[in-house]
């Protein structure tokens, strides 16, 4: 989708019309090129129907898929290998995980597979942590299941320095991309 967007607003600074479709490929290597030519869509000439065609093509495009759960599954991999400080780390482990998980949550992992993937990159010494302070906090909480990322807001005084929370980290983390 980004490639496509990109290619719609050089074109239309162009003031290309029906020259799209045969522009585009110009854009793409010998094997795409190839490939798209031999499309019926191509030789339409119609842009939108090309598009179409093409989006339909490649599995989650329509989508804008940014993101794959093996690039989640990378960065919570990454931090398990690290001995991680609890006050510095989190933060950093929790902006990498964020974008990813958000994204990913819209269509393909549920909250309790976000959750599930989100504890396990944490450090072995930060579950029995966890674990003994939720004893105090929520007595009920079944130790044997994952605890959420809401519940884990609720211990993140555990973690995190008084005046940073995750809600301020999300906003941090947010700006830091503008």
């Amino acid at each position: 989708m980004d490639f496509f967007q990109s290619f719609e607003e050089i074109a239309t600074t162009c003031e290309l019309k029906e020259e799209k479709v045969k522009s585009v490929i110009r854009y793409t290597n010998k094997d795409t090129r190839d490939f798209w030519k031999s499309l019926d869509a191509y030789n339409k000439g119609k842009w939108d129907v090309f598009k179409k065609a093409i989006i339909n093509l490649y599995p989650g495009a329509s989508k804008g898929q940014k993101y794959t759960r093996k690039q989640l599954e990378k960065v919570v991999n990454s931090w398990v290998k690290k001995t991680m400080n609890l006050e510095k780390c989190l933060l950093k482990y929790y902006g990498e995980f964020r974008p990813i998980a958000r994204w990913l949550k819209k269509e393909i992992l549920s909250e309790k597979e976000v959750n599930r993937i989100f504890w396990y990159g944490l450090p072995q010494h930060a579950h029995r942590k966890i674990g003994d302070r939720l004893k105090i906090i929520s007595p009920d909480h079944d130790q044997k299941h994952v605890p959420g990322r809401k519940m884990l807001s609720r211990l993140e005084d555990m973690f995190l320095p008084k005046k940073l929370s995750m809600q301020s980290l999300t906003t941090m983390n947010q700006q830091s991309r503008n």
